[in-house]
């Protein structure tokens, strides 16, 4: 690995070490010191030895500073906080180094260009032989009139060869049109959608299907997911979910995530100007699945129990603000509603994160907070623990 790649899987850690935690205490004493005599009551219980960062100690105190808009307007500055020696990281900060993946994908956009721009050279020069052999065949047929009587060749083959110009120059307006669409899509000139496929096109954001017909779009697409893993992919659920929760529950079954992850963003470069689902193939309506006809799965077969696919299709049901339990409970009791929270960490799973010894019991929201310190994907499990 070269020097740079060293830094940049280091520099993630390496600030999320840095990142200033305080107990409630702590986080008060350094705002009288600053300057700040108001009262902070925090908004819900909290437990006085654990340290918070930054955010959750301005979430729980946000309502005393309600009338202090002085106060507000120091306490979300950045470059104030940096002043105080304060470290703070964004929410979404990511372990995976977004240069790296923009990087591919500015690479990936060029090979794309590269090849698009030989297949234009490629019908220019098409165009030109075409264009020669039409003129060719003119010249040929100007010479055998003269020998004909009357020039009755001549003209028969005048409107026969201007024929043929109107279709060439038809052709190749309309095969410049394509390309010209293509180009400005993204696509490669040849990709077309059918009639239906064009007014059904939606954002791959707002698609929802089945584990398993997710990974038939892929096959559809020459895609063989199965490759990633020595595992069973299939399921025996057919709760529908997002693109995004797909690629993450696949992301725990494979091997190799990195080439993963680019075979997932290939997918979706592919469908950036919308997304209809594929036919499923024939031989999937029989009950024979293509995926167990072609590769070979093992006869073992373990289901998701992680999922939420395993549990009721019910809607969740959050809990009543009254209700309060101690932290491991709590994560029980999310698992027993169908929601796993280890499935919205796409790195490694790390059982100790999400696990408490303390006896202490809180809220369900105070104990969705600190599972979300440690999630990759916030914003899903924000929309999977919403009244739907």
């Amino acid at each position: 690995m070269k020097a740079v790649g060293i830094l940049e899987d280091q520099l993630p850690e390496h600030w999320q070490n840095l990142e200033t935690k305080k107990s409630w205490d702590q986080w008060k004493k350094w705002l009288q010191d600053a300057g700040l005599s108001i009262p902070l009551v925090p908004k819900t219980k909290i437990v006085p030895s654990e340290k918070i960062n930054y955010q959750l100690f301005l979430s729980l105190c946000e309502d005393s500073l309600d009338n202090h808009p002085e106060w507000l307007k120091k306490l979300t500055t950045p470059r104030w906080l940096h002043e105080q020696n304060i470290i703070v990281l964004p929410t979404n900060f990511s372990s995976e180094s977004s240069q790296n993946s923009l990087r591919e994908q500015v690479f990936q956009l060029s090979s794309d260009l590269k090849k698009l721009q030989q297949q234009v050279i490629h019908l220019e020069s098409r165009t030109n032989a075409n264009a020669q052999a039409i003129l060719s065949a003119q010249t040929t047929a100007g010479k055998a009139s003269s020998l004909t009587p009357a020039g009755n060749l001549k003209k028969a083959a005048i409107p026969k060869h201007q024929h043929l110009e109107k279709e060439l120059a038809a052709h190749q307006l309309s095969t410049t049109n394509q390309l010209v669409a293509s180009l400005s899509k993204n696509e490669p000139p040849h990709a077309k959608q059918t009639s239906l496929e064009e007014s059904s096109l939606k954002k791959l954001s707002d698609i929802y299907l089945s584990f398993n017909d997710w990974c038939e779009q892929f096959a559809q697409n020459g895609m063989n997911l199965q490759e990633f893993t020595t595992s069973a992919i299939q399921t025996n659920s057919k709760r529908r979910i997002s693109f995004q929760q797909f690629g993450h529950r696949m992301e725990r079954k494979v091997d190799n995530k990195k080439l993963f992850r680019a075979t997932l963003q290939k997918f979706a470069d592919m469908y950036a100007n919308g997304f209809y689902p594929k036919a499923v193939s024939k031989q999937k309506s029989s009950g024979e699945s293509p995926k167990e006809k072609e590769i070979p799965t093992p006869q073992h077969h373990l289901p998701e129990v992680s999922s939420r696919d395993t549990f009721s299709s019910e809607p969740f049901q959050p809990p009543s603000q009254e209700m309060y339990k101690k932290f491991n409970d709590w994560l029980g009791w999310l698992r027993e509603q169908g929601i796993d929270p280890h499935q919205f960490i796409s790195e490694s799973s790390t059982p100790k994160v999400l696990a408490e010894q303390s006896n202490r019991k809180i809220s369900f929201i105070q104990f969705c907070r600190r599972v979300e310190r440690f999630l990759d994907d916030v914003e899903g499990f924000r929309n999977a623990i919403q009244a739907e």
